[in-house]
């Protein structure tokens, strides 16, 4: 009897180490977005490079990478109209356009221009470090995630400097919002206005 137990016990263990590898999977750096703005459709890029559709918000424009055929549909009948978009975003090197940026559209719908304001909010998963002037990056604080750097403005919460200094170096989950930053560079850097800053509950990025 005590040997049938051992061999059960040792089995829940090996099952549950086996478990381990996929939650730290759905843990890896990821940026999710829901992005209001003037959609076009039917879009034509040199050599190709483009999805056919994009999104317009603040002077930024993201290709959508559309999941099946009604969500195409609703593109074509939206054409150069207000629209929703949520998603993940990726960004891949191409060769007419050096950097594109696209968004995985999960779901896309009519854009209520009176409740949504034009723009896009983010809810990253990734790591803090400080900037790196010397590599080009900003002063200050950023966060990468899924290959991509993001300067960070903390100041819409004064605790917000204090606690993204003690997660320097490990990963965090942030919701905020993009916006144009304010350096001397043309077109400006984009950076991320955090509203909320904390350690990574669970094991994905909140939808």
């Amino acid at each position: 009897m005590l040997q049938l137990t051992s061999v059960l016990l040792l089995a829940i263990g090996v099952s549950t180490f086996a478990a381990e590898p996929q939650g730290a999977k759905q843990s890896e750096p990821s940026i999710r977005v829901e992005c209001h703005g003037k959609l076009r459709h039917g879009v034509v890029a040199m050599g190709g490079e483009t999805t056919g559709s994009t999104i317009t918000f603040d002077g930024t424009t993201w290709e959508l990478k559309l999941p099946d055929e009604v969500s195409r549909t609703f593109a074509k009948e939206h054409h150069k109209n207000p629209v929703t978009a949520v998603g993940t975003l990726r960004r891949v090197a191409g060769t007419a356009v050096p950097m594109r940026w696209i968004v995985d559209v999960e779901r896309l719908f009519k854009s209520d221009v009176g409740t949504h304001k034009e723009g896009a909010s983010l809810t990253v998963l990734g790591t803090l470090r400080a900037g790196d002037v010397a590599a080009g990056e900003s002063p200050g604080t950023v966060i990468e995630a899924a290959g991509i750097t993001w300067p960070l403005d903390l100041s819409s919460d004064s605790s917000n400097q204090s606690r993204a200094e003690s997660f320097f170096g490990k990963s965090v989950v942030l919701t905020g919002r993009l916006e144009r930053g304010t350096e001397a560079k043309s077109p400006p850097r984009p950076i991320i206005r955090v509203n909320k800053l904390d350690a990574p509950t669970g094991n994905a990025v909140p939808k």
